[in-house]
């Protein structure tokens, strides 16, 4: 709920002329949300304080932001309150520290299941492991769970402090196995599609050249889809743009068939764009921004992708870590010379024309940066 200056000065005021903070201005500060100004007022006396960051711990509390009511239930004296919220919030770290206190040890078990539990649903599998292995002496559990993160060293590194080397062919091993085929998958899949969409976009741009109105047309409407695309620079350009050039149309005169479009239309408009419609425009900035994320997940992978090599060198599987860096090199080489040709849409096929007849242009998708994969010398031959 939003509060007006003019509460906050009342507010205020009540609260100076009150010797004592009573059930009114609690129930005041709650419903108006003035926590913070509570606060700014109480804040060297100690007791009224306390009462209001209680009873803004527990609104934050209710609006799921956890370690800020964690922080100030803790600072309050109420740490039961404040493990719960930590365990909420996935603080892990905050809330096996409380349930270390003598007060709450009962509750360490129960409290590392929960958030080995929550901490796997998020991806922090080496935080997962390290509850699983110190506090729930789940072991085995905690080394598939370093594994799981590409951890392998941590993993090794364990089974020879607990003089468990047995577990390192029974347990770690596997799971590097494992570890190849998912990066050696993944890296065989990003090839083949950059290869495909790289092969698409070239169809797409001799269609482009060929065929302008049912690559900005999409549908090859005069009515519809026509109007939402334009290669003019503006509504006095002397140049004739496409818009001008397939419909008869100018974007003024647009503005007459825009108006009648009706909600329904422009949904589809939409959603066109959001799958991208095949062998349209919308297809061309699909395809694009498609090839970002798989830069951004192969961005992702790099630090598993290193651990996995360094792993199997270790393990003696030297055959094996060089395919992975010869793949995931011959990846990134294969994006580098294709990267300027994939990202090189121009800023007429930028131009639209929104619903009131105006030229407006989408945003430049910038061509991005490679970075070149750290490789081990050792394998690079």
């Amino acid at each position: 709920m939003s509060t007006s200056t003019k509460d906050r000065r009342s507010f205020r005021i009540n609260c100076a002329e009150s010797s004592e903070i009573d059930e009114e201005i609690i129930n005041y500060v709650i419903e108006r949300e003035l926590y913070q100004d509570a606060l700014k007022i109480y804040r060297y006396n100690d007791e009224k304080k306390q009462v209001i960051l209680k009873a803004y711990a527990d609104h934050l509390h209710s609006k799921q932001e956890y370690t800020e009511a964690g922080l100030a239930y803790e600072q309050l004296g109420y740490f039961e309150l404040a493990l719960e919220s930590f365990v909420l919030g996935k603080k892990w770290e905050e809330a096996i520290a409380l349930a270390l206190s003598p007060e709450l040890k009962d509750k360490l078990t129960d409290i590392s299941e929960r958030l080995v539990v929550s901490l796997i649903d998020i991806h922090k599998y080496s935080s997962a492991a390290y509850i699983n292995y110190k506090f729930l002496n789940n072991f085995t559990e905690a080394l598939k769970l370093y594994c799981k993160d590409y951890s392998y060293e941590h993993a090794i590194l364990l089974c020879l402090e607990e003089n468990k080397p047995e577990l390192i062919e029974q347990v770690v091993e596997p799971a590097i196995g494992e570890g190849f085929g998912v990066v050696a998958e993944l890296l065989a899949d990003c090839k083949g599609q950059i290869t495909s969409q790289l092969n698409r976009l070239r169809e797409l741009r001799a269609k482009k050249e060929e065929d302008p109105y049912a690559f900005y047309g999409g549908e090859g409407e005069l009515n519809e889809t026509a109007d939402n695309v334009s290669i003019a620079a503006s509504e006095t350009s002397t140049k004739e743009s496409f818009f001008t050039r397939y419909t008869g149309k100018t974007a003024g005169t647009a503005k007459t068939g825009a108006s009648r479009r009706t909600a329904k239309n422009r949904r589809r408009e939409e959603r066109k764009k959001a799958r991208g419609k095949k062998g349209t425009i919308y297809e061309e900035e699909y395809l694009v921004r498609s090839v970002g994320r798989l830069l951004e997940r192969l961005e992702n992978t790099e630090p598993e992708a290193v651990s996995l090599i360094e792993a199997l060198l270790r393990r003696k599987q030297v055959e094996q870590a060089y395919q992975i860096q010869k793949n995931f090199i011959e990846v990134i080489e294969l994006l580098k010379a294709n990267i300027v040709e994939i990202y090189s849409i121009s800023e007429r096929d930028r131009e639209r024309i929104d619903e009131n007849g105006m030229v407006y242009y989408v945003p430049e998708i910038p061509v991005p940066t490679i970075k070149e994969f750290p490789k081990k010398k050792i394998l690079d031959y």
